[in-house]
């Protein structure tokens, strides 16, 4: 899940990387600055609310992302980026120790053969997970 407001210049007031860590069910905002043009999003869920503006005094329309409750599901990306190809990335983890992953609840089997190398995919959900 992406939000990504196109603008030509970088938003000045959001850095490269940004990283955030809010407990379960706290709210979440995201603010980007810039000539926006529009919005595109990679899918839309009931807890997100988008408000954008127009500031008058820095002639740059303001885009926030407000995501509430937020749990590890929501882990990951939130992206602006400019026409011209640059971008600004906050990396959304949700502090949940009891779900340090993302799977999907089904049971999923895998055949392999002995010696024979698997990827099996998760995501981490927690900046403390490490894999070997």
């Amino acid at each position: 899940m992406h939000w990504i407001p196109l603008l030509t210049t970088l938003p000045p007031h959001f850095p490269k990387q940004t990283l955030s860590h809010p407990c379960p069910r706290e709210t979440w905002t995201l603010k980007c600055e810039g000539d926006l043009k529009s919005i595109i999003s990679n899918g839309s869920r009931s807890k997100l609310s988008l408000e954008t503006s127009f500031n008058e005094t820095s002639l740059l329309h303001e885009s926030i992302l407000t995501l509430g409750s937020v749990s590890y599901l929501d882990s990951g990306p939130y992206v602006c980026s400019s026409r011209g190809g640059g971008s600004s990335r906050a990396y959304l983890w949700v502090d949940d120790v009891g779900h340090l992953i993302d799977f999907d609840e089904e049971i999923h089997y895998v055949n392999i053969y002995r010696s024979q190398r698997v990827v099996l995919p998760c995501r981490p959900t927690h900046p403390g997970v490490k894999f070997r």
